[in-house]
Formats: structure tokens, C-alpha cells, sequence
């Protein structure tokens, strides 16, 4: 089923600056460039709901999305834009390490990375930061038009054998292309399992 409404509500820095109509939330988070807005709108089928940007790490600010009246759709900054300054990279981290831990309507991250890249360092220190803060994620492989089957099943068997080392086991792993609109009703699906259960 579709989604039937969606729309933009806020932009927020810090956890005390979020809408103040609760619902549960469905965090949004990954490098820069790897498709966050691009799946945003795929998912709400709103071509312009969550700005593109030309140019990666344009995203500074938490932004929510309203969907159905009944869930948000957070989009987190992009991290590991080299050409923003270490301590501008540093602050993005620790602004998303005390959302992420002091908010307590969150019911899942998707974790977006780029399924044509190997697994960056940033994207290892962020799934670090989640299981050391014992939270709940999935990934999402992005842009899967851009990469063969062979390198996409190698990508994902590396991507379970490190989540598994660091003490994660079975964790949902959904391959998408926002471009050819390939998994987004998988990733729809499974938001909302997550909101029904």
C-alpha cells in the first residue's frame, strides 16, 4: 500500500528542537552522495518532498517528514563529506550520537551505503557507534543500478560478516536503486512492520 500523505515539518540541530507532536520515527542516515533525499522521495513518490542536492554534504540539519499522519521520516546529515573540516565532520557526529541516544521514539536507522563502493571507514565508525549504543538499524544497499550482481552479492556477504563481528547477527540488509525505483516497496514494507509491531 502507498504511502497516502507526506510532507516536510522541520529542520532541527539538537534533540529539545524536534517537533513537538510525537510519533515513532524512522531514522535516515548515511554518507554524503549516497542517496538519502533520492529515497525520500521514492518512497513518498514526492519528486521535490526532500531536497537534492547538486553537491554532497548539503544536509546539515535533522529534517522531519510527517508520513500519514502517523510516523516520521528523519533524514540525518550525511557523514564523511571530505571537504567539510574534521571539526565540522567531529560536530555532525556528536550531533547525531546525542540524537540518537536521547531520543526514545526511535523504532529503526536504515543505514544507506553505497553498494558501488567497498565499505568506507565512516560507514565502519557508524556501525560501531550504533551497536556500542545499543541501537536498533538496518542497512540499505543504494544505487544497485550502478553495480553487477556478482560485486553486489560480495558487497553484501562482507557487509553480514562485519556487522556479524561486531556482534550483530541477522541484520535486514535491502538492496535499492531510487533511479529504476528497484526495493523501495521492500524498505516501505519493512517501515512499517516496524511501526505495527
Amino acid at each position: 500500500m502507498p504511502i497516502q500523505s507526506a510532507k516536510f515539518i522541520k529542520s532541527a540541530y539538537k534533540p529539545n528542537q524536534s517537533p513537538e507532536e510525537r510519533y515513532p520515527e524512522i531514522i535516515i542516515t548515511g554518507r554524503s552522495n549516497v542517496g538519502k533525499s533520492s529515497l525520500i522521495n521514492a518512497l513518498t513518490g514526492r519528486k521535490e518532498l526532500a531536497k537534492v542536492g547538486k553537491k554532497p554534504g548539503k544536509t546539515t540539519l535533522i529534517n522531519f517528514f510527517l508520513i500519514d499522519e502517523e510516523r516520521y521520516l528523519v533524514d540525518f546529515p550525511g557523514y564523511g563529506y571530505a571537504k567539510k573540516s574534521k571539526a565540522q565532520r567531529s560536530a555532525w557526529l556528536d550531533m547525531m550520537q546525542d540524537y540518537l541516544t536521547r531520543k526514545n521514539d526511535i523504532v529503526d536507522i536504515l543505514v544507506l551505503i553505497n553498494s558501488h563502493l567497498p565499505l568506507q571507514d565512516t560507514d565502519q565508525t557508524f556501525l560501531e557507534l550504533l551497536v556500542d549504543a545499543g541501537l536498533p538499524f538496518s542497512i540499505v544497499l543504494t544505487k544497485t543500478d550502478k553495480v553487477n550482481q556478482s560485486a553486489l552479492h560480495h558487497h553484501t556477504i562482507a557487509l553480514k560478516a562485519f556487522v556479524s563481528w561486531l556482534g550483530r547477527e541477522n541484520i535486514k540488509i535491502i538492496h535499492t536503486s531510487s533511479v529504476k525505483s528497484r526495493g523501495t516497496e521492500k524498505v516501505l514494507d519493512y517501515i512499517r512492520q516496524q511501526i505495527i509491531t
